[in-house]
C-alpha cells in the first residue's frame, strides 16, 4: 500500500510540473492562421490593425484608426522664375520626430487667405519625413500650408499658413546675351511700345525677315508723323487693334488720296504678298480701296504698280483682302502706299497691314507658294531630299488623324516635356475639364457673347477665388459645355462638382452629365447627376458619380446645368465650382474601396478624389 501511495504522489508531481511548463510557453508557438486574419484591438477595443487576409483576398498588415499624425512645421515659400517654391525642413510643431506610421506630407496651395486644405488645394506631396522642397507653377500670388498623413490615411492639423508669395520676375541680370532669340518669342510679343521710337526703319528690315510695313498696326510714332500734315487721313479704332487709320474720301468729284508709306530695295522679278483690313462708313461711295508697291527704276522712273484692290460695302464690318505681286525688270526700289480711289463722300479705314517678301534670293519662304503656283501633281517623292520635311515645314494643324497610320505615334516618338497640358484634353493632373474652377479665363472667355444675366464667373468659389452662376428659367434647360474629349466604349469616368444654391433657389433641379457620341457626331444618350431638390441653405455641396462609356461612343461632352422644365416659375440662381471628369484606373467592384482597410468607410462614393483616410 505505501509503495502505491509513493507512486501516486510522484505521478501527480510530474503533472504538476508538465502543467506548469504548458502555460509558460507561447500558445502560438507552434500555431498558423488559415484563411483568416489577425485583429488587433487596443484597450479601448478599436481596431488597430489587421494581420493576415484581407477582405478584397490579399494578404497584409494594415494599419487603421491610428492617431492623427503631429502638426508640420511652417513651411517656406519663396519665388522662382514661373512659380513659387515651397520647402518643409522636416519638423513638427509638437513632437520631436515623426511617428513611425508617417506616409507622406502633402502641399496644399491657394490664391485665398486662411484657406482650408482639400483635394482641390492638393498641389504635391513629400514622401520623406525629412523634409524637401515642390515648385508649384503659378503666375499670380498663393498661400501655402502643409499636412501630414499617417499610414491608415489620417491627416494631421494643417500647418501655420505662408504667403502670399508671387512668382519671381525675370530680370536683365537673369537674361544672358545672345539667349533670347526669334523662337523664345511668342507671337505679338514685341510691340511698338517696346521699341524705341526711330530705332527700327525700312533700311533695318532685311529682305525676307517678316513683315516690312515699318507700323502694321498704325499704333506708333512712326504712323504720328505720317498724318500729322494731313487733313485727309488721321489715326482712329483698328481692329482688334487700338488704332487704325482713317481717310476721308469727301470731295466734289471723284479723287484718289494716297498716303507714301517707306520704300524698300527692290530687284527684278521678286515677288510680294500684300494684304489689309478695311472697311467703309455706311455713306461711303467710291470705286475702291488700295494698298500698292509703285516700280521704280535707277532714274526714280515708274515702271508700274503691284496692287491689293478691296471693293468695300458700305456700312459692313472689317474685312481683309490680299494680293501677291511681282517687281517688272528695271525694278531697283519700290515705294508703299495707301490709297481711297475715286472716292466722293465717306470714310474708310485700314489696319494691319502687310508687305512680306515671297521669293528673295533664290530661296522660297515658308508659306509662299500655295496650290496656285504649283501645277498638279508637280511635287512628287522624287522631288523631296529624304530628311528635309521636318516639323519646321508642317504648318501647324495640316496633318490630323487620317494622315496617320493607326499605331505609328508611340510614347518613344515624344520628347520627354513637350506636351504641357495646355496641348491634352487631360490635364497635367488627370482632369478632362481644363477650367475647373473658373479661374484661368477660358470659361470666362467662352461667357463673352453670353446674356451676364444668366450665366457669369463671380467671385466667392469653393476653396477658389472664382466659381460660376447659372440662372434657371421656367420651362428652360439651361447648361454650359465645358470639355470635349474622346472616350472607349466600357471606359469608367468619375464626375464630381460643387454647388451651392441661394436661399431662395427653387422650381429647377441641378444637373451634371456626360453627353455620349459617336463617329459621325450622333448623339447617343447621355448619363450623369440630377438633383432634383438642391440644398438651399447658401452652403457648398459635393456631387459625384461613376459613368461607363457606352457602346459605340467615341467622344463625351462634359456639361452642367440647371433645368427648369415641367415647372412654372424659378427663384434664385445656382453655383458651381471644382469640376472633375477623371479617369477610374480600377476594376469596376462594389464595396469599400479596393486599398481600403476599413470596413466601415464610406469611401465607395468618395474614392476618385479621397485614395486613403
Amino acid at each position: 500500500m505505501a509503495n502505491d501511495l509513493a507512486r501516486l504522489a510522484a505521478r501527480i508531481a510530474d503533472l504538476e510540473r508538465r502543467f506548469a511548463q504548458r502555460t509558460r510557453t507561447s500558445q502560438l508557438a507552434y500555431s498558423s492562421i488559415e484563411n483568416g486574419a489577425l485583429d488587433v484591438y487596443d484597450e479601448n477595443g478599436s481596431l488597430r490593425a489587421v494581420i493576415g487576409q484581407q477582405p478584397d483576398g490579399t494578404t497584409a498588415v494594415n494599419i487603421v484608426n491610428a492617431p492623427p499624425p503631429p502638426t508640420p512645421s511652417q513651411p517656406t515659400v519663396t519665388p522662382v522664375l514661373g512659380g513659387v517654391s515651397a520647402t518643409w525642413e522636416g519638423s513638427f510643431t509638437d513632437a520631436p520626430a515623426p511617428p513611425l506610421d508617417f506616409a507622406r506630407i502633402e502641399v496644399h496651395a491657394t490664391t485665398l487667405d486662411n484657406f482650408i486644405p482639400t483635394a482641390a488645394t492638393l498641389r504635391g506631396t513629400f514622401e520623406s519625413p525629412l523634409g524637401s522642397t515642390l515648385t508649384i507653377p503659378t503666375d499670380q500670388p498663393l498661400y501655402v500650408r502643409i499636412l501630414a498623413r499617417n499610414t491608415s490615411g489620417t491627416a494631421s492639423a494643417p500647418s501655420a499658413q505662408s504667403g502670399p508669395v508671387g512668382p519671381a520676375p525675370v530680370v536683365a541680370q537673369e537674361v544672358l546675351d545672345g539667349i533670347v532669340d526669334e523662337t523664345a518669342l511668342a507671337d505679338n510679343a514685341v510691340s511698338q511700345a517696346k521699341l524705341r521710337i526711330g530705332a527700327v526703319g525700312h533700311n533695318q528690315l532685311a529682305i525676307g525677315t517678316g513683315n516690312l510695313m515699318p507700323d502694321p498696326s498704325f499704333e506708333g510714332a512712326f504712323t504720328e508723323q505720317l498724318v500729322a500734315a494731313s487733313s485727309e487721313w488721321q489715326l482712329a479704332e483698328g481692329n482688334n487693334s487700338p488704332r487704325g487709320l482713317r481717310v476721308d474720301g469727301t470731295s466734289g468729284e471723284p479723287t484718289s488720296r494716297s498716303l507714301p508709306i517707306t520704300e524698300l530695295a527692290v530687284s527684278p522679278g521678286d515677288r510680294f504678298f500684300l494684304a489689309f483690313d478695311y472697311r467703309a462708313s455706311a455713306d461711303w461711295a467710291g470705286d475702291s480701296l488700295r494698298l500698292y508697291l509703285r516700280w521704280q527704276d535707277a532714274a526714280g522712273t515708274v515702271l508700274g504698280y503691284g496692287t491689293a484692290i478691296a471693293t468695300p460695302t458700305p456700312g459692313a464690318d472689317w474685312a481683309t483682302i490680299s494680293q501677291q505681286v511681282q517687281a517688272p525688270a528695271g525694278t531697283v526700289a519700290a515705294t508703299v502706299w495707301l490709297q481711297s480711289f475715286q472716292a466722293t463722300v465717306g470714310t474708310a479705314d485700314f489696319d494691319n497691314a502687310q508687305v512680306r517678301t515671297v521669293i528673295g534670293a533664290g530661296m522660297v519662304l515658308a508659306e509662299s507658294i500655295g496650290t496656285l503656283e504649283l501645277a498638279a501633281e508637280s511635287v512628287t517623292g522624287e522631288k523631296i531630299v529624304a530628311g528635309t520635311i521636318t516639323a519646321r515645314e508642317v504648318k501647324a494643324l495640316s496633318l490630323t488623324g487620317d494622315e496617320i497610320a493607326t499605331n505609328t505615334l508611340t510614347a518613344r516618338h515624344i520628347a520627354a516635356g513637350s506636351l504641357s497640358a495646355s496641348r491634352l484634353a487631360i490635364g497635367t493632373t488627370g482632369n478632362l475639364v481644363g477650367d475647373p474652377s473658373y479661374e484661368t479665363g477660358v470659361i470666362a472667355a467662352a461667357l463673352a457673347n453670353q446674356d451676364p444675366e444668366i450665366y457669369a464667373i463671380e467671385d466667392g468659389g469653393n476653396n477658389s477665388a472664382k466659381c460660376l452662376r447659372i440662372t434657371p428659367a421656367a420651362g428652360t434647360y439651361r447648361w454650359l459645355q465645358h470639355a470635349t474629349s474622346p472616350m472607349l466604349p466600357g471606359d469608367r469616368y468619375w464626375i464630381g462638382a460643387d454647388y451651392k444654391t441661394t436661399t431662395d433657389f427653387t422650381g429647377a433641379s441641378v444637373k451634371f452629365f456626360l453627353g455620349f457620341y459617336d463617329e459621325s457626331g450622333t448623339r447617343l444618350g447621355s448619363d450623369g447627376i440630377v438633383v432634383s431638390a438642391p440644398v438651399a441653405d447658401g452652403t457648398w455641396q459635393r456631387i459625384s458619380k461613376i459613368i461607363t462609356i457606352p457602346a459605340n461612343a467615341t467622344q463625351g461632352n462634359v456639361r452642367i446645368g440647371v433645368d427648369g422644365n415641367g415647372n412654372e416659375a424659378t427663384t434664385g440662381s445656382a453655383y458651381f465650382d471644382n469640376l472633375e471628369c477623371r479617369a477610374v484606373l480600377s476594376t469596376p467592384g462594389g464595396g469599400p474601396a479596393p486599398n481600403c482597410p476599413r470596413r466601415d468607410c464610406a469611401c465607395t462614393t468618395r474614392r476618385a478624389t479621397r485614395p486613403s483616410h
